[in-house]
């Protein structure tokens, strides 16, 4: 499993549990930007937790990292921070290019 820029590759093992992982973390996408509007750090923080987690046992790096910055911009209460890298988030995860490979 490896990446380049947002170019994935993925073990087809993993092929049948990819499109929910994926429907998973697009709920959590949509989740954190309405937390944004209440600024709800501590949601913000333990969902960023969960996606910086799981992300890169699927072979999604980026959006691991990204998760990160925004669980650590959610510990720091910088609103500003966290929606620039939610918004870098939903670009990449809508201009993912998926291959899954043997």
């Amino acid at each position: 499993m490896s990446k380049d820029n947002n170019n994935i590759l993925i073990n087809s093992d993993l092929k049948e549990i990819i499109p929910k992982f994926l429907q998973n973390r697009k709920s959590d996408i949509d989740t954190l930007q309405e937390l944004i509007v209440s600024s709800n750090f501590d949601q913000i923080k333990h969902i960023a937790h969960k996606m910086a987690g799981s992300s890169g046992s699927y072979g999604f790096k980026k959006m691991g990292e990204l998760g990160k910055e925004i669980e650590l911009a959610a510990s720091e209460q910088d609103l500003s921070k966290i929606k620039d890298t939610l918004a870098e988030l939903n670009k990449y995860f809508n201009n993912l290019n998926i291959k899954f490979i043997d």
